[in-house]
């Protein structure tokens, strides 16, 4: 959630918009909030027991509250503005929210087409359909762009990359097994990026899934990089003529698809959530099956061999790119925060400034 927070900042701030944050852990996502301006930023124990301090420090007009149903009812006690964000596409985190609490939110925000028919299959009957705003993520375009890219071969071996949590639904072993093969089949560079919770036994476990795969030697294995180191590597991978790899069975709008899309870098990815929705045209083509390691494969070293197929799939994406506008994008999720801040009998004016408190774990 921190990163679909900072995606926003920048337009926030532009905007005059307050933003206060509470969390009640840190995986290493906290420092790099504050490196893009966000001061006000706490860890506590406990939101819902922070509550009363929280609203009355950070005086918002409206609460955006990232997978924490628990803390709906308090705030709408409190009389006060909700948005619900669903980010994470699990069932059983969505079905933490029971339908009354979801009918208290003022506003329910998810970043794709694909979540918001997920979430209304999910829970029919739940709450009004017309509560749901679908609003993509943000792309800062001043961080995330190509390099320069040349009809040349790269000098260098390219990069497989892969980023994401070590969660089941990610199928982190699937990209091991596919790095691997790859590597193996090409020779190419390997690196796992990995965000969230890291505890001891998942390291373990990721370490020995790597091992299994030839990878324990030959893979560059990084975790929690900040923002700018991200869109660094994406670009460099792109100079080397790399290929991302997504082999999540579940996106409700892939972040780092986008970003790593914007920066030139060609993607092949597991057909799953809401990809489909980004990968249109001849980018379906570099789209698999979930589960399908051999179809992965292939296409990872069709374009890893091939830098005529390279350079179209790269070329496609970052057109494809271009019809997620930031400032489009940007508009309609502040607009949707003015819309439920402002006090129907005020006249508040169009740049009038708001403030906003995002809660999540």
């Amino acid at each position: 959630m921190t990163s679909v927070i900072k995606s926003r900042l920048a337009s926030l701030f532009a905007e005059g918009i307050e933003v206060s944050a509470c969390f009640e852990r840190d995986f290493g996502g906290i420092a790099d909030l504050r490196a893009h301006g966000l001061s006000d930023v706490r860890v506590t124990p406990s939101v819902e027991r922070a509550l009363p301090d929280l609203l009355r420090q950070a005086a918002p007009d409206v609460v955006v509250v990232f997978d924490m149903p628990e803390v709906v009812a308090p705030l709408k006690d409190a009389g006060v503005t909700v948005v619900f964000e669903i980010h994470t596409p699990t069932l059983k985190t969505l079905m933490k929210a029971a339908p009354a609490t979801l009918e208290l939110c003022d506003q329910i925000l998810v970043p794709s087409e694909w979540s918001r028919n997920w979430v209304i299959e999910a829970l029919p009957g739940a709450y009004r359909p017309e509560k749901i705003v679908v609003a993509p993520n943000i792309i800062d375009r001043d961080r995330f762009y190509p390099p320069p890219l040349g009809p040349e071969e790269p000098a260098g071996p390219p990069t497989v990359l892969w980023v994401g949590k070590i969660a089941s639904y990610k199928r982190w072993k699937d990209a091991a097994r596919i790095a691997g093969d790859v590597a193996r089949r090409t020779g190419c560079e390997v690196v796992m990026v990995t965000g969230g919770d890291c505890s001891p036994a998942m390291t373990e476990e990721f370490l020995t899934e790597l091992s299994a795969n030839g990878l324990r030697e030959g893979v560059a294995w990084l975790h929690n990089l900040p923002l700018d180191a991200m869109a660094g590597l994406y670009k460099t991978c792109a100079r080397a003529g790399g290929v991302l790899l997504s082999t999540s069975e579940a996106e409700s709008f892939c972040l780092v698809a986008h970003e790593a899309m914007s920066c030139g870098l060609p993607i092949v990815a597991a057909c799953a959530g809401a990809l489909p929705e980004l990968f249109q045209g001849r980018l379906r083509d570099s789209m698999f099956v979930p589960g399908d390691l051999c179809a992965a494969v292939q296409k990872m070293e069709r374009l890893l061999r091939s830098r005529a197929a390279w350079l179209d799939a790269s070329e496609a994406g970052i057109r494809r790119q271009a019809m997620y506008s930031p400032g489009v994008l940007a508009s309609r999720y502040i607009d949707s925060l003015r819309v439920l801040a402002r006090d129907p009998a005020d006249e508040l004016a169009p740049n009038a400034r708001a403030s906003s408190l995002a809660l999540g774990r």
